[in-house]
């Protein structure tokens, strides 16, 4: 099954309470920390486009990817809800995060919510680095976030279950990891179930293989493609990246 399939129509209730506003104005400071006047933004894995729209109402021209026809078919629904000069200022592609052109130099790129995870081994990481660094200009910034590996290693991930009520129906989510340690991979099953009336009436699941890094590990890919760390944190902090939060934030500049 691929990702982000028949879970794109589910997505964004079992993150309804995730602070997309706070996030995007944090990922907005880190932009103007290394480029004050940026005003295009490519997002590479987009999604269903919650943190576009508020780097739109930020003052962005956001142009976002992703590969999942699915998830792009919210975004772009979630336009028709926008003010009209958010619309005009948000754009939308299907296109895979290791091969895609868009003929275009932008002055930031973002990638959200530990995209950067989803590619599970060098060759695609490179590839994506490769891509994100040829629609960059020189000293333009790279900011993204992604799984770190201090923090696996000390708290693997466990079983997590959670239940979301729309219209009448209950959705339950249960997430299964299995921890790849040869490969510094995890295994996320996603096993959704749809009750009505107290009845399953649907369910499915989803395999989500996700990466981890260590600090030097992803300093090392960036130099690799083009790129130089200017600053690793915990994602949200200026905390230095630890055990403690899984999530890490890189600001990398394009050379």
């Amino acid at each position: 099954m691929s990702v982000f399939g028949e879970y794109a129509s589910y997505y964004d209730l079992f993150y309804v309470q995730k602070d997309y506003a706070a996030e995007s104005a944090y990922v907005a400071k880190l932009i103007g920390s290394v480029a004050p006047g940026a005003r295009s933004l490519l997002d590479v894995g987009c999604g269903t486009g919650r943190h576009d729209v508020k780097l739109a109402e930020a003052g962005f021209q956001v142009h976002g990817i992703d590969r999942s026809a699915d998830m792009l078919r919210q975004a772009r629904h979630r336009l028709e809800y926008a003010a009209p000069a958010v619309r005009d200022a948000l754009h939308f592609t299907m296109a895979d995060a290791t091969c895609f052109d868009l003929g275009i130099a932008f002055d930031a790129v973002v990638s959200l919510f530990h995209v950067v995870s989803y590619l599970p081994d060098d060759v695609r990481l490179a590839s994506a680095l490769a891509c994100v660094r040829r629609h960059l200009r020189p000293g333009a910034p790279f900011v993204f976030d992604f799984w770190h590996a201090a923090a696996i290693e000390a708290n693997p991930p466990q079983v997590v279950e959670r239940c979301v009520v729309e219209e009448g129906r209950r959705i339950l989510r249960k997430t299964i990891p299995t921890w790849y340690r040869g490969s510094e991979t995890v295994n996320v099953r996603f096993v959704v179930q749809i009750e009505e009336g107290g009845k399953v009436v649907h369910s499915f699941a989803e395999d989500h293989l996700m990466r981890y890094f260590s600090s030097s590990e992803i300093e090392r890919h960036l130099a690799d493609s083009g790129f130089r760390l200017a600053r690793l944190t915990e994602w949200m902090s200026d905390a230095p990246c630890g055990p403690g939060n899984f999530g890490a934030c890189a600001v990398a500049v394009a050379r």
